[in-house]
C-alpha cells in the first residue's frame, strides 16, 4: 500500500503541542529532550507533573523518550497562529463539502419548486397557476425574478372573483391564499370618497391605490373609525380624490359555549366554528371558567374582514 504522509509531516512544522507528563524526577526528561535536540517552550512545573509546549514536528521522538522513561504523557491541546490554517488545509475535504451544500442551499433557496393554494377562493386554483405560468412565474422559476407586492396587485387586478389576494414565500413553495369577493364589503363604485371601519379589530394589511391610508398594519381600531381618506399630497398641496383601496383586519368574535366537563378547550373552540358559519378563522383564544354546574368556555375566534371600495 503506498502512503504518502510527507505533507502532514511538513504541515507539523507549522504548529506546536502540549502535553502533560507525569512522574518522578521530571528534571531528568527536560534533561533527555534538550540532549535530543527538541525544545521546549511556556514550561509548568509542579511535584509530580510538568505541562510544556514543542513543535509538534517532534511529538514522535517525545513519546519515544516518554516511553523509555516510563512516564505517562497526555496531550493538552494544539495551538500557534498558524494552527488554524493547518485544520483548514487538512480538512479541505470537508470544507469543499460545506461550501458545496452552502452554494446548493443558496440556490435552491431561491427557486420556486411548487405554488399552495389557502382560502375559499383555492377553488379557481387552475385559474391563477394559468395566469402565473403566462406572467413568468412558474415552477423551477426563482424567486428573485419577481416582487410578491406586485404579484399581490397583479392576481388581484386580474379578476373580479376575488377581493383578497396575499403571497407569500414559504421554503420553496410559493404559497397563495385566495379570498373571494363575496366575502368583501363597500360597494365598488368610482364615487367613494372615503373608506372606514365597519367592524372592530386591529389591521392586519393596507393596500391604497388611491387616497392616503389613515391606520398602520397593527393598529386597532373600532367600527366606524376612518380607514383610508379621499385625498392625496400632490406638491405640498391636499388634493380631493376618490378612494381605490383594499383594507383587511383580524377581528374578534366571543362564543359562549357551556359544557359539563372540564378541559374540553378543544371541542369547544369546534362548536365556536361550527357557529361561526364559513367565516375564515385565523387565528383563536379559549378561556375556561368554572360553573355551580359545569363549565363555561368563551372562545374568541379571529376572522379575516376584507373591506374595499374604488
Amino acid at each position: 500500500m503506498r502512503k504518502n504522509n510527507g505533507g502532514g509531516k511538513n504541515l507539523k512544522s507549522w504548529y506546536y503541542e502540549r502535553y502533560k507528563i507525569e512522574g518522578l524526577n521530571l528534571d531528568r526528561l527536560i534533561n533527555r529532550l534538550n540532549k535530543n535536540g527538541i525544545s521546549v517552550y511556556n514550561v509548568k512545573k509542579k511535584a509530580r507533573s510538568v505541562i510544556f509546549s514543542i513543535n509538534a514536528r517532534e511529538s514522535e521522538k517525545v513519546f519515544a523518550i516518554c516511553k523509555e522513561l516510563c512516564y505517562n504523557i497526555i496531550k493538552v491541546n494544539n495551538h500557534g497562529r498558524l494552527y488554524p490554517v493547518v485544520r483548514l488545509i487538512r480538512n479541505v475535504g470537508v470544507l469543499a463539502g460545506v461550501v458545496a451544500f452552502i452554494g446548493l442551499q443558496m440556490f435552491f433557496s431561491d427557486v420556486c419548486l411548487s405554488f399552495e393554494f389557502s382560502g375559499n377562493g383555492n377553488v379557481y386554483s387552475r385559474e391563477v397557476t394559468e395566469y402565473l405560468i403566462a406572467n413568468g412565474v412558474k415552477p423551477m422559476g426563482r424567486f428573485s425574478s419577481f416582487n410578491m407586492q406586485t404579484l399581490e396587485d397583479r392576481l388581484l387586478a386580474s379578476s373580479d372573483k376575488f377581493s383578497f389576494v396575499s403571497c407569500e414565500k414559504s421554503g420553496c413553495r410559493l404559497k397563495i391564499n385566495l379570498v373571494l369577493a363575496e366575502g368583501k364589503t363597500g360597494i365598488m363604485n368610482s364615487n367613494v370618497t372615503a373608506l372606514y371601519s365597519d367592524v372592530n379589530g386591529s389591521v392586519e394589511s393596507v393596500k391604497v391605490y388611491r387616497g392616503t391610508a389613515e391606520v398602520d398594519i397593527g393598529d386597532e381600531v373600532k367600527k366606524g373609525d376612518l380607514l383610508v381618506g379621499g385625498y392625496a399630497i400632490i406638491k405640498e398641496e391636499m388634493v380631493s380624490v376618490n378612494v381605490l383601496a383594499v383594507v383587511t383586519l383580524k377581528v374578534p368574535t366571543v362564543y359562549t359555549v357551556i359544557l359539563n366537563e372540564k378541559g374540553l378547550q378543544e371541542r369547544a373552540v369546534m362548536l365556536a366554528e361550527e357557529e361561526a358559519n364559513g367565516k375564515e378563522i385565523l387565528d383563536y383564544t379559549v378561556e375556561e371558567i368554572p360553573l355551580k354546574k359545569g363549565y363555561q368556555y368563551n372562545v374568541t375566534l379571529f376572522s379575516r374582514r376584507i373591506i374595499t371600495s374604488g
